[in-house]
């Protein structure tokens, strides 16, 4: 009898595991989509650059402002002509890419693709 019940919770326990893991997984992947088109949103119509501009994008999804406003996922952007500089973009839960500032490698006085100072600003007002 024991075996029995058992054998029940864990199989309960692997099917809600495994129900978790589609949902985790379809989320992340979704989301991932989302911060893609938000960022090309952001850079090729809003900011206008071009596709030759950007060197190379790379998307992480452990945000740690993930949750209350920004998606899990962010954005590390290095710009052609700053290949040396890594601009971060977080993607906000209304879908919008924000800059967030830069990554620790890269000189804030040598980028100019986005602007710090108003960065700063922007959060001193909040």
């Amino acid at each position: 009898m024991a075996k029995k019940i058992f054998l029940s919770v864990f199989i309960l326990l692997l099917m809600a595991l495994g129900v978790y893991y589609v949902y985790w997984d379809h989320r992340v992947k979704n989301e991932e989509i989302v911060a893609k088109k938000a960022l090309n949103e952001y850079l090729y119509e809003e900011r206008a650059f071009q596709k030759s501009d950007i060197k190379k994008i790379t998307f992480f999804n452990d945000n740690p402002l993930g949750g209350e406003n920004y998606l899990l996922h962010y954005a590390y952007v290095v710009y052609t002509d700053e290949p040396e500089n890594q601009y971060v973009y977080y993607i906000t839960k209304d879908k919008k890419a924000t800059f967030a500032g830069y990554a620790g490698q890269g000189d804030p006085d040598t980028m100019k693709h986005e602007d710090y100072e108003k960065l700063n600003d922007e959060k001193v007002e909040e």
